[in-house]
Parts: structure tokens; sequence; C-alpha cells
């Protein structure tokens, strides 16, 4: 739906300025010619007054062009399943669709302030920083519906896109509330699973038997993996972080020395370059320990023997940040925009070889934006991988 949107307003931005720009062409011609004219640069059959009419006739034939261009305009904005707003510069209301019209139960009219269209300041406020900053923002009305908010600004106006994700937020709920019911239900009999291949280990059998319960052992493990992601995921998308005034830098070191075994098990150079001063930000203990042990877990196991993993934390304006690099196999450009899904490993043959249980960067996204903020990826197949997570820091 966004494409159609982005696609909609460039055809629109582009045929206005290519008639502006052709329009302006000319007049100025005109203008040119009727100067020189009137200061007797130029001589001319056709007199100033004749050419004067010209320049309004002229026009005239533009402001019923760009009308009917406006027209076309509304009508392809009246049809579209999103709702629209277009803003002036004190965000007054110039153009609003029937179907955000529909969505908040009111009449529009023109140049009325957009807090009259949702008569709420909080709501209004998340709606212009949609619009100044480009970044979608999601509302939740006291009726219990969810919006989403994107939009753009211009030189002249200001558009403001409005989608109702209602249905779809409650079917992520369900899914995420089953997830983290199945997760709870498997804990038990894997529990006792695992008790009972520890008792076989213990009595003596043949090698082929001895094998079979090694690889069950491995099985087991794994999936015992699997339910304790999934129970880190489900605790942080359905709880709400505990907010304490923590040093972010003393915890990512802490995490990194934690892994320092791990690293130099494999072959790997883990090094943390610590900040001249302490990086302070307000957030949950439990979260960010998640988050900072899935991104150092993720570049430790996709880095080979004698790579190198880098780790740093350092103040940008006003957000803390970190930034976890490696020199491993690097991600497919084709994977990067889903590698935060549950479950999403990639090409099979790579998930196989690195192992995991595809559940670890969907920790990491959920725990940073669940803190207000937000987790960016830069990547390249055969060079390495850079994650880096922006904070809003305090102190």
């Amino acid at each position: 739906m966004t494409v159609f949107l982005s696609v909609a307003l460039a055809a629109l931005a582009f045929v206005l300025l290519v008639l502006y720009g052709r329009e302006r062409r000319a007049h100025r011609k005109l203008i040119r010619q009727i100067s020189r004219v009137v200061t007797g640069e130029e001589r001319s059959p056709l007199s100033p007054l004749y050419l004067l009419s010209r320049l309004e006739e002229r026009c005239r034939e533009a402001e019923e062009r760009y009308q009917d261009l406006f027209r076309e305009s509304l009508r392809i904005l009246e049809g579209m399943p999103l709702g629209v707003v277009v803003l002036n510069h004190l965000n007054q209301i110039l153009f609003a669709n029937q179907e955000v019209q529909a969505l908040f139960h009111t009449k529009v009219h023109r140049e009325q302030d957009l807090f009259l269209l949702f008569r709420d300041r909080g709501i209004t406020e998340k709606a212009l920083k949609a619009v100044d900053t480009g970044l979608s923002e999601e509302v939740v009305l006291p009726s219990g519906r969810v919006f989403r908010f994107w939009g753009r600004k211009g030189r002249f106006f200001r558009v403001l896109v409005v989608q109702d994700i209602t249905d779809r937020v409650r079917l992520r709920e369900m899914k995420e509330e089953l997830t983290g019911n199945l997760a709870h239900e498997l804990k038990t009999p894997l529990s006792t699973l695992r008790g009972a291949l520890e008792g076989l280990g213990e009595i003596s059998l043949p090698q082929e038997e001895r094998e079979l319960l090694h690889l069950a052992q491995a099985q087991l493990r794994r999936m015992e993996e699997l339910i304790r992601d999934l129970l880190e995921l489900s605790r942080i998308e359905q709880s709400e972080p505990e907010r304490e005034f923590l040093d972010f830098s003393q915890l990512v070191e802490e995490e990194v020395e934690r892994f320092l075994p791990q690293a130099q098990g494999k072959g790997l150079i883990l090094q943390y370059e610590s900040p001249s001063e302490a990086v302070f930000v307000e957030g949950d203990r439990f979260f960010l320990q998640r988050m900072v042990r899935n991104l150092l877990d993720n570049a430790l196991r996709y880095t080979p023997t004698g790579g190198k993993v880098e780790v740093r934390v350092y103040e940008s304006e006003e957000e803390a940040v970190l930034e976890v690099s490696d020199t491993g196999v690097g991600i497919p450009e084709k994977d990067l925009p889903r590698i935060f899904e549950r479950f999403y490993r990639g090409e099979p043959s790579r998930s196989v070889e690195h192992g995991g249980t595809g559940l670890g960067l969907a920790i990491v996204k959920h725990a940073a934006e669940a803190h207000g903020g937000r987790v960016e990826v830069f990547s390249k197949v055969g060079e390495g991988t850079l994650f880096r997570v922006f904070l809003p820091r305090k102190g």
C-alpha cells in the first residue's frame, strides 16, 4: 500500500513540476520580449499591449490546466484505501479524503486545525512527528483501535497518511500469545525427556546406540534453546520494561566478558572499546542484557576462526549507541529486510552450518523498540556485518 502511495504522489509531483517549469519558461520568455519592446531594445511588429494580452491569456490557460490537474489529483487521493490529509505550514487541513473522515467519524472543514480531527493532543503530536521525521508512528485510541501514521513534508505543503491496523495488531498479539503458551507447555515434557536421556547415558550402551543417544541429546538441547528464546521473546513482547537508571556501557562490558571464553575457544578476537565517560540509559536490565547477548552470540556464531568481533558504546546527540561488528560471512542483501522476523534464517545451508533458533535478532529488535530505540544493520557477504542499536540516553 505504501508503495502505491509513494508512486502516486511521486507521479503527481513530477507532472506538476514539469508543467510548472514549462509554463515558467514560456512566461519568462514573453516577459523578456515585452521588456525589450518597451525599452526600445527590440523592434517588434507586435505592440506591447498585444504581448501583454498574450501573457494574460497564457496565464489563464495555465491556471485552467492547474485546476484540471488539481481536480484529478483529488480524485486519485479520494479513491485511495488509506486516509490522506494535506496540511499547510500552520498544520491546517487543506484536504482530507473520505477515508480519513470515516476513520475518525468526523466532518473535516478546510483550514481547520489538525487537532480538531483527532481531538487529542497526544495523537496530534504523534501525527505531526510522523510528518516531520518521515518515520511511521503507531497510536492506540481510547476505543482500542490502532492506527499507523506516516508522512512527508514539502516546501509548500505536508502530507499525512493514516492506516487502520487494528485487525493486524490483534492477529499479531494472538500469535504471540499462542507462541508463549506453547513454549510454556513444552517446557515440562522436555525436562522429563532430558532426565530420561541422562539416565540412559549412565548405562553401558553399544557404540551405535550411544551415537544415537548423543544425537538425541543434541536435538534436545536445540529444542531447549528454542523454548528459552521463545519465552524471552514472549516476555519482551508482552510486558512493559521495568525502568531503572543504569550504566549501559558497563552492562555491555559485562556481557562482552561473559562471551570471552566462547570467543577464545573458537579462535576469535573479541574486543570492547569502552567510552571515555559512562553512558547512561533508563531501561530494563533483563531486556537490554538479552539484546546485547543475542548480538554477541550472532556475531560469534557467524564469524569463522581467526576473525574479529568489535564492540563499542558511545553517545550521539540524545542517544546511546551500541555497535557490534564482525568479520564474518556477511548477510546477502536480499535477506537484510527480513532478518528481524521470527524464525527467519536465510539460506537453509547456512542455517544448518551455524545453528541458532532464528529468534535472536527478533529479540534484539523488540528489546530496542520497547525502549523507544531502533536497530540498523549493514552487511556485505564475505566481509562481515555491523549492527547499530540506538537508545534514548539519560544524564
